[in-house]
């Protein structure tokens, strides 16, 4: 755990996530684990890895972040729904509540845009790896 801390301190990069991939290969039913490694991807913005097995099963984060970033792209039918998966599937966290605010910030937004902005085949936009 210490030196997961100082590679993630120093910016070590690959070596935070040497430790990570060992340390929840060792210990796969310590949750923090397990958590710390979706956590590390998210702040390396890189949501596919964050978003698959069990970091993705239990880290809202790793949603929340998707939907910002279909938000952000104005996908916003997609992060509609998934800011509606992490309030179903993530009740009790603050990200659930988080995602009820951004969809009536997305209801305002679509409010003021007119439709065929909204249309993503309508725009040449890139898409993050999911």
């Amino acid at each position: 755990d210490a030196l997961i801390d100082y590679s993630v301190l120093n910016q070590e990069d690959a070596k935070a996530l040497e430790y990570l991939n060992e340390a929840t290969k060792k210990f796969p039913k310590l949750v923090g684990f397990v958590l710390k490694k979706a956590d590390y991807y998210i702040k390396l913005k890189n949501f596919k890895e964050a978003a698959t097995g069990t970091c993705y099963e239990s880290s809202p984060a790793a949603h929340y972040h998707q939907a910002l970033t279909l938000t952000s792209l104005r996908r916003f039918n997609e992060a509609r729904l998934k800011y509606d998966e992490i309030d179903v599937r993530f009740k009790t966290t603050e990200y659930a509540s988080k995602a009820r605010v951004k969809m009536m910030e997305l209801n305002e937004i679509e409010k003021t845009t007119p439709a065929e902005d909204n249309h993503a085949s309508r725009k040449m936009l890139e898409s993050p790896e999911f």
